[in-house]
Protein backbone atom coordinates (compact mmCIF):
# COMPACT_ATOMS: atom_id res chain seq x y z
CA UNK A 1 0.00 0.00 0.00
CA UNK A 2 1.00 3.40 -1.01
CA UNK A 3 2.41 5.34 2.05
CA UNK A 4 -0.35 7.84 3.70
CA UNK A 5 1.22 10.94 5.62
CA UNK A 6 -2.62 12.03 6.90
CA UNK A 7 -1.39 15.92 6.19
CA UNK A 8 -3.50 18.75 5.16
CA UNK A 9 -0.53 19.53 2.56
CA UNK A 10 -0.44 19.30 -1.14
CA UNK A 11 2.90 18.61 -1.02
CA UNK A 12 2.67 15.30 1.05
CA UNK A 13 -0.30 14.31 -1.10
CA UNK A 14 2.20 14.19 -3.93
CA UNK A 15 4.84 12.30 -2.56
CA UNK A 16 2.37 10.07 -1.55
CA UNK A 17 2.59 9.04 -5.39
CA UNK A 18 5.81 9.76 -6.20
CA UNK A 19 8.47 8.46 -3.09
CA UNK A 20 8.14 5.15 -3.12
CA UNK A 21 11.11 3.46 -4.45
CA UNK A 22 12.50 3.52 -7.94
CA UNK A 23 8.95 5.98 -8.67
CA UNK A 24 10.50 8.96 -9.95
CA UNK A 25 13.36 6.69 -11.93
CA UNK A 26 10.52 5.35 -13.41
CA UNK A 27 9.12 9.00 -13.87
CA UNK A 28 13.11 9.82 -15.18
CA UNK A 29 13.07 7.28 -17.78
CA UNK A 30 9.68 8.26 -19.42
CA UNK A 31 10.52 11.55 -19.91
CA UNK A 32 13.81 10.78 -21.32
CA UNK A 33 11.61 8.98 -24.11
CA UNK A 34 11.09 5.17 -23.15
CA UNK A 35 7.44 4.17 -23.87
CA UNK A 36 8.21 -0.23 -23.93
CA UNK A 37 8.09 -2.20 -20.80
CA UNK A 38 11.62 -3.48 -21.83
CA UNK A 39 13.09 0.05 -22.24
CA UNK A 40 11.80 1.30 -18.77
CA UNK A 41 13.60 -1.95 -17.64
CA UNK A 42 17.10 -1.30 -19.69
CA UNK A 43 16.91 2.04 -17.91
CA UNK A 44 16.75 1.11 -14.33
CA UNK A 45 18.66 -2.34 -14.85
CA UNK A 46 18.55 -3.36 -10.96
CA UNK A 47 14.72 -3.04 -10.91
CA UNK A 48 12.63 -6.28 -11.05
CA UNK A 49 10.09 -6.79 -13.67
CA UNK A 50 7.35 -7.42 -10.70
CA UNK A 51 8.44 -4.28 -8.91
CA UNK A 52 8.45 -1.97 -12.58
CA UNK A 53 4.67 -3.09 -13.03
CA UNK A 54 3.49 -2.26 -9.38
CA UNK A 55 4.90 1.60 -10.30
CA UNK A 56 3.42 1.43 -13.32
CA UNK A 57 -0.04 0.69 -12.54
CA UNK A 58 0.23 2.89 -9.20
CA UNK A 59 1.40 5.89 -11.82
CA UNK A 60 -1.71 4.79 -13.97
CA UNK A 61 -3.81 5.17 -11.36
CA UNK A 62 -2.58 8.24 -10.09
CA UNK A 63 -3.16 10.02 -13.84
CA UNK A 64 0.67 10.42 -14.44
CA UNK A 65 1.07 7.39 -16.44
CA UNK A 66 -1.54 6.24 -19.93
CA UNK A 67 -1.14 2.66 -20.95
CA UNK A 68 -1.70 1.92 -24.72
CA UNK A 69 -1.86 -1.54 -26.57
CA UNK A 70 -1.37 -1.10 -30.23
CA UNK A 71 -0.69 -3.81 -32.83
CA UNK A 72 -0.72 -6.04 -29.76
CA UNK A 73 2.11 -4.19 -28.02
CA UNK A 74 2.10 -2.04 -24.95
CA UNK A 75 3.40 1.00 -24.52
CA UNK A 76 3.22 3.84 -21.57
CA UNK A 77 2.77 7.71 -22.14
CA UNK A 78 2.93 10.38 -19.57
CA UNK A 79 0.01 12.08 -19.54
CA UNK A 80 -0.11 16.19 -19.53
CA UNK A 81 -0.27 15.80 -15.01
CA UNK A 82 3.07 13.49 -15.89
CA UNK A 83 4.49 16.03 -18.25
CA UNK A 84 4.54 18.65 -15.50
CA UNK A 85 7.32 16.60 -13.32
CA UNK A 86 10.09 17.26 -15.97
CA UNK A 87 11.32 20.40 -14.55
CA UNK A 88 11.09 18.47 -10.81
CA UNK A 89 12.87 15.52 -12.12
CA UNK A 90 15.49 18.56 -13.73
CA UNK A 91 15.62 20.20 -10.53
CA UNK A 92 16.34 17.17 -8.34
CA UNK A 93 18.88 16.25 -10.70
CA UNK A 94 20.57 19.88 -10.71
CA UNK A 95 20.13 19.83 -6.72
CA UNK A 96 22.05 16.42 -6.39
CA UNK A 97 24.96 17.45 -8.39
CA UNK A 98 25.08 20.59 -6.92
CA UNK A 99 24.47 18.93 -3.19
CA UNK A 100 24.97 15.30 -3.01
CA UNK A 101 28.71 15.48 -4.19
CA UNK A 102 31.00 13.51 -7.10
CA UNK A 103 29.34 9.98 -7.63
CA UNK A 104 31.40 7.21 -6.42
CA UNK A 105 32.65 3.92 -7.95
CA UNK A 106 30.01 1.82 -6.50
CA UNK A 107 27.76 4.31 -8.25
CA UNK A 108 29.07 4.11 -11.83
CA UNK A 109 26.59 1.77 -14.48
CA UNK A 110 27.60 1.09 -17.60
CA UNK A 111 23.77 -0.62 -18.34
CA UNK A 112 22.94 3.47 -17.83
CA UNK A 113 25.69 5.31 -19.66
CA UNK A 114 25.74 2.79 -23.02
CA UNK A 115 22.00 3.82 -22.72
CA UNK A 116 21.91 6.97 -22.20
CA UNK A 117 24.39 6.95 -25.06
CA UNK A 118 21.76 4.97 -27.02
CA UNK A 119 19.57 7.70 -26.74
CA UNK A 120 21.74 10.76 -27.63
CA UNK A 121 22.90 9.16 -30.94
CA UNK A 122 21.35 11.83 -33.84
CA UNK A 123 19.52 9.41 -36.21
CA UNK A 124 18.69 11.95 -38.68
CA UNK A 125 22.38 12.76 -39.47
CA UNK A 126 24.26 9.32 -39.44
CA UNK A 127 25.10 7.70 -42.38
CA UNK A 128 22.56 5.19 -43.81
CA UNK A 129 23.39 1.39 -43.79
CA UNK A 130 24.62 -0.28 -40.48
CA UNK A 131 26.77 0.90 -38.25
CA UNK A 132 28.27 -1.70 -34.93
CA UNK A 133 31.02 0.59 -32.49
CA UNK A 134 32.41 -1.43 -29.70
CA UNK A 135 32.95 0.36 -26.42
CA UNK A 136 35.25 -1.59 -23.57
CA UNK A 137 35.23 -0.43 -19.94
CA UNK A 138 38.76 -2.16 -18.78
CA UNK A 139 38.65 -0.47 -15.33
CA UNK A 140 35.19 -1.89 -14.62
CA UNK A 141 36.27 -5.51 -13.85
CA UNK A 142 33.59 -7.80 -12.38
CA UNK A 143 30.76 -6.17 -14.97
CA UNK A 144 29.67 -6.02 -18.28
CA UNK A 145 32.37 -4.10 -19.64
CA UNK A 146 31.89 -4.59 -23.24
CA UNK A 147 28.84 -3.32 -25.55
CA UNK A 148 28.12 -2.85 -28.85
CA UNK A 149 26.08 0.01 -30.16
CA UNK A 150 24.27 -0.95 -33.16
CA UNK A 151 22.47 1.74 -35.60
CA UNK A 152 20.32 0.65 -38.31
CA UNK A 153 18.63 3.47 -40.22
CA UNK A 154 16.17 4.86 -37.07
CA UNK A 155 16.92 2.26 -34.40
CA UNK A 156 19.73 2.69 -32.19
CA UNK A 157 20.21 -0.27 -29.87
CA UNK A 158 22.81 -1.26 -27.40
CA UNK A 159 24.63 -4.60 -26.79
CA UNK A 160 26.28 -6.63 -24.62
CA UNK A 161 29.44 -8.19 -25.34
CA UNK A 162 29.22 -11.90 -23.29
CA UNK A 163 33.13 -11.93 -22.53
CA UNK A 164 33.64 -15.49 -20.65
CA UNK A 165 35.98 -16.07 -17.36
CA UNK A 166 35.88 -18.76 -15.49
CA UNK A 167 37.62 -18.44 -12.01
CA UNK A 168 37.91 -21.00 -9.42
CA UNK A 169 35.14 -21.33 -6.88
CA UNK A 170 35.41 -19.15 -3.74
CA UNK A 171 34.91 -22.59 -1.78
CA UNK A 172 36.22 -25.37 -3.79
CA UNK A 173 34.40 -28.18 -1.86
CA UNK A 174 31.57 -28.93 -4.45
CA UNK A 175 34.51 -28.86 -7.18
CA UNK A 176 36.44 -31.45 -4.99
CA UNK A 177 32.95 -33.49 -4.29
CA UNK A 178 32.94 -33.97 -8.28
CA UNK A 179 36.58 -35.02 -9.18
CA UNK A 180 36.09 -37.58 -5.91
CA UNK A 181 32.58 -38.64 -7.42
CA UNK A 182 34.19 -38.61 -10.93
CA UNK A 183 37.09 -41.38 -8.96
CA UNK A 184 34.56 -43.09 -7.68
CA UNK A 185 32.67 -43.85 -10.62
CA UNK A 186 29.53 -42.68 -9.10
CA UNK A 187 28.68 -40.18 -12.17
CA UNK A 188 28.27 -41.57 -15.28
CA UNK A 189 29.27 -38.32 -17.32
CA UNK A 190 31.02 -35.29 -16.55
CA UNK A 191 29.64 -32.48 -19.20
CA UNK A 192 31.72 -29.64 -19.65
CA UNK A 193 30.49 -26.18 -21.41
CA UNK A 194 33.64 -24.54 -21.96
CA UNK A 195 37.31 -25.25 -22.16
CA UNK A 196 38.36 -22.39 -19.36
CA UNK A 197 35.92 -25.27 -17.03
CA UNK A 198 37.47 -27.99 -18.57
CA UNK A 199 41.01 -26.61 -17.69
CA UNK A 200 39.47 -25.38 -14.27
CA UNK A 201 38.85 -29.09 -13.21
CA UNK A 202 41.85 -30.65 -14.50
CA UNK A 203 44.22 -28.04 -12.57
CA UNK A 204 42.24 -28.23 -9.29
CA UNK A 205 42.55 -32.40 -9.44
CA UNK A 206 46.45 -31.55 -10.03
CA UNK A 207 46.57 -29.23 -6.92
CA UNK A 208 45.06 -32.14 -4.80
CA UNK A 209 46.97 -34.79 -6.11
CA UNK A 210 44.57 -36.85 -7.75
CA UNK A 211 45.41 -35.50 -11.75
CA UNK A 212 46.20 -38.83 -12.98
CA UNK A 213 43.52 -40.56 -11.56
CA UNK A 214 40.78 -38.34 -13.09
CA UNK A 215 42.23 -38.61 -16.47
CA UNK A 216 42.22 -42.24 -16.16
CA UNK A 217 38.60 -42.49 -14.86
CA UNK A 218 37.77 -40.24 -17.55
CA UNK A 219 39.56 -42.53 -20.08
CA UNK A 220 42.84 -40.40 -20.67
CA UNK A 221 46.38 -41.66 -20.13
CA UNK A 222 48.10 -40.12 -17.21
CA UNK A 223 51.11 -38.07 -17.87
CA UNK A 224 52.92 -40.33 -14.90
CA UNK A 225 51.71 -43.24 -12.23
CA UNK A 226 49.28 -41.74 -9.54
CA UNK A 227 51.19 -41.23 -6.16
CA UNK A 228 50.80 -44.17 -3.81
CA UNK A 229 47.13 -43.94 -2.49
CA UNK A 230 46.07 -41.35 -5.03
CA UNK A 231 45.34 -44.09 -7.71
CA UNK A 232 41.41 -44.47 -9.14
CA UNK A 233 39.76 -47.23 -7.71
CA UNK A 234 41.23 -50.08 -9.41
CA UNK A 235 37.73 -51.71 -9.73
CA UNK A 236 36.87 -50.16 -12.45
CA UNK A 237 38.07 -49.44 -15.84
CA UNK A 238 39.78 -46.50 -17.04
CA UNK A 239 37.19 -44.61 -19.15
CA UNK A 240 34.13 -45.28 -16.95
CA UNK A 241 33.03 -41.88 -17.03
CA UNK A 242 32.26 -40.16 -19.97
CA UNK A 243 33.67 -36.78 -20.61
CA UNK A 244 30.82 -34.75 -22.98
CA UNK A 245 31.56 -31.02 -24.22
CA UNK A 246 29.55 -28.76 -25.71
CA UNK A 247 32.05 -28.29 -29.05
CA UNK A 248 35.46 -29.46 -30.28
CA UNK A 249 36.75 -26.43 -28.51
CA UNK A 250 35.40 -26.29 -25.22
CA UNK A 251 36.99 -30.75 -25.75
CA UNK A 252 40.52 -28.80 -26.28
CA UNK A 253 42.32 -29.11 -22.68
CA UNK A 254 40.57 -32.22 -22.60
CA UNK A 255 41.88 -33.86 -26.05
CA UNK A 256 45.65 -32.22 -25.02
CA UNK A 257 45.58 -34.88 -21.92
CA UNK A 258 44.37 -37.85 -24.48
CA UNK A 259 40.59 -37.93 -22.48
CA UNK A 260 38.22 -39.26 -25.34
CA UNK A 261 35.62 -36.89 -25.72
CA UNK A 262 31.86 -36.87 -27.16
CA UNK A 263 30.55 -33.43 -28.51
CA UNK A 264 26.97 -33.20 -30.59
CA UNK A 265 27.04 -31.83 -34.44
CA UNK A 266 25.74 -28.60 -33.04
CA UNK A 267 27.56 -26.97 -30.58
CA UNK A 268 24.42 -26.02 -28.25
CA UNK A 269 23.28 -26.96 -24.88
CA UNK A 270 20.44 -28.78 -25.96
CA UNK A 271 21.81 -30.57 -28.78
CA UNK A 272 24.86 -31.64 -25.40
CA UNK A 273 21.62 -33.32 -23.68
CA UNK A 274 20.43 -35.07 -26.08
CA UNK A 275 23.72 -36.72 -27.58
CA UNK A 276 24.06 -37.38 -23.63
CA UNK A 277 20.78 -39.26 -23.55
CA UNK A 278 21.87 -41.21 -26.90
CA UNK A 279 25.79 -41.86 -25.78
CA UNK A 280 25.36 -43.21 -22.33
CA UNK A 281 22.85 -46.10 -22.67
CA UNK A 282 25.69 -47.63 -25.57
CA UNK A 283 28.33 -47.62 -23.34
CA UNK A 284 27.49 -50.14 -20.84
CA UNK A 285 24.50 -52.35 -21.90
CA UNK A 286 22.05 -54.06 -20.30
CA UNK A 287 22.91 -57.61 -18.37
CA UNK A 288 20.46 -60.60 -18.13
CA UNK A 289 20.79 -61.79 -14.82
CA UNK A 290 18.92 -64.49 -12.95
CA UNK A 291 15.84 -64.05 -15.10
CA UNK A 292 15.78 -59.95 -14.80
CA UNK A 293 17.55 -57.05 -16.61
CA UNK A 294 20.33 -55.62 -15.00
CA UNK A 295 21.42 -52.10 -16.38
CA UNK A 296 24.49 -50.48 -14.09
CA UNK A 297 24.78 -46.77 -13.30
CA UNK A 298 26.93 -44.68 -11.48
CA UNK A 299 25.53 -44.66 -8.10
CA UNK A 300 22.92 -47.31 -8.80
CA UNK A 301 21.33 -50.04 -10.76
CA UNK A 302 18.02 -50.40 -12.76
CA UNK A 303 16.43 -53.99 -12.03
CA UNK A 304 13.70 -54.41 -14.64
CA UNK A 305 13.39 -50.82 -14.91
CA UNK A 306 13.30 -49.96 -11.50
CA UNK A 307 15.92 -47.64 -9.80
CA UNK A 308 17.90 -49.09 -7.16
CA UNK A 309 20.64 -46.50 -5.03
CA UNK A 310 23.38 -48.85 -4.19
CA UNK A 311 25.89 -47.49 -1.38
CA UNK A 312 29.29 -47.05 -2.29
CA UNK A 313 30.84 -50.65 -1.36
CA UNK A 314 28.05 -52.50 -3.00
CA UNK A 315 28.37 -50.67 -6.14
CA UNK A 316 31.83 -50.62 -6.42
CA UNK A 317 31.30 -54.83 -5.99
CA UNK A 318 28.85 -54.71 -8.91
CA UNK A 319 31.07 -52.57 -11.02
CA UNK A 320 33.84 -55.47 -10.45
CA UNK A 321 30.99 -58.17 -10.93
CA UNK A 322 29.90 -56.39 -14.49
CA UNK A 323 33.47 -56.14 -15.84
CA UNK A 324 33.34 -59.45 -16.77
CA UNK A 325 29.61 -60.81 -16.73
CA UNK A 326 29.67 -64.87 -15.72
CA UNK A 327 32.98 -64.67 -14.70
CA UNK A 328 34.08 -65.18 -11.53
CA UNK A 329 36.29 -63.04 -9.80
CA UNK A 330 38.29 -63.81 -6.80
CA UNK A 331 37.41 -62.58 -3.27
CA UNK A 332 41.27 -60.43 -3.44
CA UNK A 333 39.92 -58.72 -6.72
CA UNK A 334 37.13 -57.81 -4.61
CA UNK A 335 38.21 -56.94 -1.52
CA UNK A 336 40.43 -54.70 -3.32
CA UNK A 337 37.36 -52.79 -4.45
CA UNK A 338 36.09 -52.29 -1.37
CA UNK A 339 35.95 -48.65 -0.49
CA UNK A 340 38.99 -48.31 2.31
CA UNK A 341 40.54 -51.66 0.75
CA UNK A 342 41.86 -53.86 4.36
CA UNK A 343 42.77 -57.48 4.67
CA UNK A 344 39.77 -59.37 6.10
CA UNK A 345 37.96 -61.73 3.35
CA UNK A 346 35.11 -61.33 5.43
CA UNK A 347 34.17 -57.83 4.66
CA UNK A 348 33.86 -58.98 0.79
CA UNK A 349 30.72 -61.77 2.24
CA UNK A 350 29.48 -59.23 4.65
CA UNK A 351 29.52 -56.64 1.45
CA UNK A 352 28.01 -59.09 -0.86
CA UNK A 353 25.08 -60.68 1.48
CA UNK A 354 24.19 -56.34 1.73
CA UNK A 355 24.73 -56.13 -2.32
CA UNK A 356 21.87 -59.09 -2.59
CA UNK A 357 19.49 -57.77 0.03
CA UNK A 358 19.46 -54.35 -1.99
CA UNK A 359 18.94 -55.65 -5.54
CA UNK A 360 16.04 -58.50 -3.44
CA UNK A 361 17.33 -60.90 -6.00
CA UNK A 362 19.69 -63.05 -4.04
CA UNK A 363 20.49 -65.58 -7.19
CA UNK A 364 21.45 -62.63 -9.41
CA UNK A 365 25.18 -63.20 -7.54
CA UNK A 366 26.29 -66.47 -7.26
CA UNK A 367 28.67 -67.94 -4.67
CA UNK A 368 31.67 -70.04 -6.03
CA UNK A 369 32.73 -71.91 -3.43
CA UNK A 370 36.31 -71.38 -2.56
CA UNK A 371 37.04 -69.52 -5.81
CA UNK A 372 34.67 -66.36 -5.31
CA UNK A 373 31.56 -64.62 -6.88
CA UNK A 374 29.94 -64.02 -9.94
CA UNK A 375 26.80 -62.99 -11.84
CA UNK A 376 24.28 -65.04 -13.04
CA UNK A 377 24.32 -63.95 -16.57
CA UNK A 378 21.68 -66.03 -18.28
CA UNK A 379 23.22 -66.56 -21.55
CA UNK A 380 25.00 -69.36 -20.06
CA UNK A 381 28.23 -70.48 -17.86
CA UNK A 382 31.04 -68.26 -18.82
CA UNK A 383 32.82 -70.10 -16.06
Amino acid sequence: MPTTYGQFCPMAKAMEVLDERWTLLVVRELLAGSTHFNELRRGNPKMSPALLSKRLRTLERAGVVRRAVEGGRTSYHLTPCGEELRPVVEALGAWGIRWIGALGEDDLDPHLLMWDIRRTVPLDRWPRGRTVIRFDFTDQPGRTTSWWLCVTGADADVITVPVYRWEGPADPAPLDALIDATLARTVDAVTFTSAPAAAGLLARAAETGRDAALVSALGGVPASPAPSGGAADASVRPGDVLAMCVGPVTAGPLQDRDIPVVWPARARIGALVRRLAEELPTRRPPLPVAGHILDLRGHAVLLDGTLITLPPASIALLRVLAERPGRVVPRARLLSALPGGGTDEHAVETAIARLRSALGVPSAIQTVVKRGYRLALDTGDCD
